[in-house]
C-alpha cells in the first residue's frame, strides 16, 4: 500500500530538482514540501527559522544594493528581471527553510530514504530515452511539453552504431543537466548509505553519465568514480571487471571511438578557451568591482557583453552557468563569493569527512543559486550526522 504522506515528500522532492522546468515546479515542490511538514505534523525549528531570516535580509540587501548602486550601470535585461530573480531567491530560501525543519526533527530520515528512489527514477528514464530512440528514432522529451522548449539531445554525426549521435537527457534540457542532478542524489546517496550503495544502481549510474556525452560530465564522472574506489575499496573487483569489457569494447571499435574522441576533444579546447577568458574578465575588474561585483541581480557589462551568443560572431567567453560554481560566484559576488565557497567548503568538512571532496566534484557542474537542488544538496549534506559515514577503518577493512 502507497504512504501517501512519502508520496506527496517523493514528488516534492522530485520537483525541486527539475531544474529547467522554470520556477512553477520549484513552486509546486516548495508547496509539496510544506504539505509534507503539515503531514508529518513537525513543529518549526527556531534554528532554521533564524536560518530563514538571515537567507532574507541577505536577499532584501541584495535588492536594496542593486536598485540603488547597480541597476544604472548593467544591461537593461537585469532589471528587467529583477522580480522574477527576486521571486526566484525568496522561494529558495523557503525551499532552505522547509528542508532544514525537516532534517532537524526526527522525521529525517523520511527524505534521505527518498534519494534512491529519486536516483532511480531519472536514471530509468535516461535509458528509456536512450533505447526508444536508438531503436525507433523517437525521442522521448520530458521538457518540452512543460516548458515549450525542446531538449537539446542531437549530438554530433560521428559515432558508434548510432550511439554518441543524440544525448539522452532525462528530464532536463541538456545533458549536463541530467548529470549534474544524478551526480547530487548519488553523491548524497553515498553519504547516507555509508559509500555501500548497490553496485548495480552505482553501475547503472555510472555509465549513464558517459553516455550523457557531456565533455565536462565525462571528466567530473571519472574524477568521482576514482574517489569512489579510493573511498570504498570492496566495489572496486566489480569495476575493474566493468572496466575489462570497456577496454575490450575499445580495442573492437579503434577507429570509431577515435572519431568520438577526437569530436569531445574538439569540444573540451574550445569550451576551456571560453571559460579561461570568463576567468580572466573576473581577475581583471578594478578592485571595488571586484569586492562585490554587480552582486545577486546582476553581472558586470564587460562580462554579460562577452558571454552573450551574437547572431554574426561567436561569444568571447564561456557561459557562466557552465564554469564551476566557483568561478559562478566569484564573477556574480566578486571576491564575497570566494568567501562564500570557503564557509561551505569548511562547513563540508566539519559536517564530516568525506562531505568536502564530494561536495568539490559536485561544484564543478552547472550550478546556480536558484537551483532549488543546490539547496536540497546543500542541506541534506550538512545536516546527516557524522555517523552516517564509515571511518577509516572500516573503509580498509
Amino acid at each position: 500500500m502507497l504512504d501517501f504522506k512519502k508520496l506527496v515528500l517523493f514528488f516534492g522532492l522530485f520537483c525541486l530538482c527539475l531544474v529547467n522546468h522554470t520556477i512553477f515546479a520549484w513552486a509546486l515542490g516548495l508547496g509539496l514540501l510544506l504539505t509534507s511538514l503539515f503531514l508529518y505534523k513537525i513543529k518549526i525549528s527556531a534554528k532554521a527559522a533564524k536560518e530563514l531570516f538571515v537567507l532574507l535580509l541577505i536577499i532584501l540587501l541584495g535588492a536594496i544594493h542593486f536598485q540603488f548602486f547597480v541597476i544604472g550601470s548593467v544591461n537593461d535585461l537585469y532589471s528587467q528581471a529583477f522580480s522574477g530573480k527576486f521571486a526566484g531567491l525568496v522561494l529558495v530560501a523557503l525551499v532552505w527553510f522547509s528542508l532544514r525543519v525537516f532534517m532537524l526533527s526526527k522525521h529525517k530520515d523520511k527524505v534521505v530514504t527518498l534519494l534512491q528512489p529519486l536516483l532511480l527514477l531519472n536514471v530509468v528514464v535516461f535509458y528509456v530515452q536512450f533505447s526508444t530512440y536508438f531503436l525507433t528514432g523517437y525521442y522521448l522529451d520530458l521538457l518540452q511539453p512543460f516548458t515549450g522548449e525542446p531538449s537539446r539531445y542531437l549530438s554530433f554525426d560521428r559515432s558508434l552504431a548510432g550511439i554518441g549521435s543524440f544525448r539522452p537527457t532525462g528530464f532536463y534540457a541538456e545533458p549536463s543537466n541530467y548529470f549534474m542532478v544524478v551526480l547530487a542524489l548519488l553523491s548524497l546517496l553515498c553519504i547516507y548509505k555509508k559509500f555501500k550503495v548497490s553496485p548495480k544502481l552505482l553501475a547503472a549510474t555510472v555509465i549513464s553519465m558517459y553516455l550523457s556525452f557531456s565533455t565536462a560530465a565525462v571528466i567530473v564522472a571519472t574524477i568521482f568514480l576514482i574517489y569512489f574506489l579510493y573511498v570504498n575499496k570492496d566495489n572496486a573487483r566489480y569495476f575493474w571487471g566493468l572496466g575489462l569489457v570497456v577496454l575490450l569494447v575499445t580495442i573492437t571499435n579503434l577507429s570509431t571511438l577515435e572519431r568520438l574522441y577526437d569530436s569531445q576533444a574538439n569540444k573540451f579546447e574550445n569550451s576551456s578557451g571560453m571559460r579561461l577568458k570568463l576567468v580572466e574578465l573576473a581577475a581583471n575588474r578594478e578592485f571595488g568591482d571586484a569586492v562585490l561585483a554587480s552582486g545577486l541581480f546582476a553581472i558586470d557589462n564587460d562580462i554579460h557583453q562577452a558571454t552573450q551568443v551574437s547572431k554574426y560572431e561567436r561569444r568571447e567567453a564561456g557561459s557562466l552557468a557552465d564554469s564551476g560554481f566557483l568561478v559562478y560566484l566569484w564573477v556574480t559576488l566578486g571576491y564575497l563569493g570566494i568567501l562564500l565557497f570557503l564557509y561551505i567548503c569548511l562547513k563540508m568538512k566539519k559536517a564530516g569527512r568525506y562531505r568536502l571532496p564530494l561536495f568539490l566534484i559536485f561544484s564543478l557542474t552547472k550550478l546556480s543559486l536558484l537551483y532549488p537542488l543546490l539547496v536540497l544538496y546543500l542541506v541534506i549534506s550538512l545536516s546527516l550526522p557524522k555517523n552516517q559515514e564509515r571511518n577509516e577503518n572500516t573503509l580498509r577493512h
